[in-house]
């Protein structure tokens, strides 16, 4: 990153998870997870957070060793053309 306040912020990828989810599935803060979907897989580090929603997960796409986008579906929508690269189904589990 090339923002100093942003990297100390977050220096590594990291996949945002809600306190639920994380308890359900046996995962602690900041261990590292292996997310895939059917299209993908990176691996990033679990960020237990009060904002998550239940069910859902998110992951930034700017760091290049963990983008999410490597996990999206790149098929052109076809009026606009462009990648849905916003939402997709993910399995998490703990990384080996």
């Amino acid at each position: 990153m090339k923002t100093e306040g942003l990297s100390q912020l977050a220096l590594e990828n990291f996949v945002e998870i809600s306190r639920k989810d994380a308890d359900n599935i046996g995962i602690s803060e900041g261990e590292t997870l292996r997310v895939s979907s059917r299209r993908g897989e990176i691996k990033a580090k679990a960020r237990i957070s009060e904002k998550a929603i239940a069910g859902t997960v998110s992951i930034p796409f700017h760091y290049s060793e963990g983008a999410s986008n490597f996990l999206m579906n790149n098929t052109l929508e076809l009026v606009a053309k462009i990648p849905e690269l916003k939402v997709c189904a993910v399995k998490l589990a703990k990384a080996a």
